[in-house]
């Protein structure tokens, strides 16, 4: 599978969002045998160029491909929103019953978390300094140890 990649210091970029329209599936020399749709993939998973296990799983309602940010016990993946003139990113929040957790119409994402981890207001100065899906991730980890 093709997938571009890029590495600036400790980040590493992902072009995902082709993965929203269509993956290129190449051989050994980088020519394209076929592409699929991504709502024909249950499950993608690799290694980026940290190392670092990479999983997209199909969104059942959308049927459309998101990143999973976090697994324990919630699940938060990063959609893509397919716009006019670009793609729009949303983070979708699982609980552990599968259930989608129930978000406001105007509640943002610090909003979202200062409610799921309101049991440790320690934490509301870390949800405040989010910059990306990893540190989104920490939170999380640090809120359900």
């Amino acid at each position: 599978m093709k997938i571009f990649m890029s590495s600036d210091g400790d980040r590493v970029f992902i072009g995902e969002d082709g993965f929203y329209r269509r993956l290129r599936i190449v051989d050994e020399n980088g020519k394209q045998l076929f592409s699929l749709k991504p709502n024909e993939i249950k499950k993608i998973s690799f290694k980026d160029l940290k190392n670092k296990e990479t999983i997209y799983e199909k969104d059942p309602d959308k049927n459309q491909l998101m990143k999973l940010v976090y697994d324990g016990k919630m699940k938060i993946y990063k959609q893509f929103i397919d716009m006019t003139h670009y793609l729009g990113i949303h983070f979708h929040y699982v609980q552990t019953d599968g259930k989608p957790y129930k978000v406001g119409l105007f509640e943002n994402d610090n909003k979202i978390l200062t409610r799921i981890t309101s049991t440790k207001p320690e934490l509301k100065a870390k949800i405040d300094a989010i910059k990306n899906e990893e540190d989104i991730a920490m939170v999380m980890k640090e809120f359900e140890e």
